[in-house]
């Protein structure tokens, strides 16, 4: 096996979940992004401080964790929104 005994556990986690998700019935899929980049505009952003971030273009500020937890969001926005366009 590859990786630390925590990705292999996350992985495991993460499996785990998707086959959860299957046996429910519902939709399950990997949504990645990364809290560095501009919530915004999606330009990478600069450091500001411990964990912040500010983008060059937009002028605004983040907090990592809250910015991943935006472009995260968004990505899924994203994906329902071609899966539904598929559909109609």
């Amino acid at each position: 096996m590859t990786g630390t005994k925590l990705q292999r556990t996350l992985l495991s986690v993460i499996e785990r979940i998707g086959n959860l998700a299957n046996y429910e019935g519902c939709e399950y899929f990997e949504v990645r992004a990364s809290g560095k980049q501009c919530p915004s505009c999606e330009r990478w952003g600069v450091e500001a401080g411990k964990r912040k971030f500010g983008c060059p273009r937009c002028g605004i500020a983040w907090n990592r964790d809250w910015g991943s937890t935006i472009r995260e969001a968004l990505a899924y926005l994203r994906i329902k929104r071609k899966m539904l366009e598929k559909h109609i």
